[in-house]
C-alpha cells in the first residue's frame, strides 16, 4: 500500500489548496479506483475535471507527474 501521510507534507496539499481556492472540489483517488491506474488528485467544477497523477518517493514525499495531468471538459447537467 501507499503511505498516504507523505503527500500531505509537500506538493499535493499545495496543489489541492490551489484548486480549492479556485472553486474546484477535490478528492484523492487510489490507483485501484482511477482510470489511469495511478493514485490521483482529482479536481472538479461543473465544466472541468483535472486529474493529477502522483506517487510517493522513498522519503515518503509525493512526486507529481506533470506530463500525466489530464484535463477533461464535463457536460453541464
Amino acid at each position: 500500500g501507499k503511505n498516504w501521510d507523505g503527500p500531505y507534507q509537500d506538493a499535493v496539499p499545495t496543489i489541492r489548496q490551489f484548486f480549492q481556492k479556485e472553486g474546484f472540489s477535490t478528492h484523492m483517488t487510489s490507483e485501484w479506483d482511477s482510470p489511469s491506474r495511478h493514485a490521483e488528485l482529482v479536481a472538479t467544477t461543473q465544466s472541468l475535471v483535472v486529474r493529477i497523477p502522483w506517487a510517493v518517493d522513498a522519503n515518503g514525499l509525493s512526486l507529481v507527474d506533470l506530463d500525466g495531468i489530464e484535463i477533461q471538459s464535463q457536460a453541464h447537467p
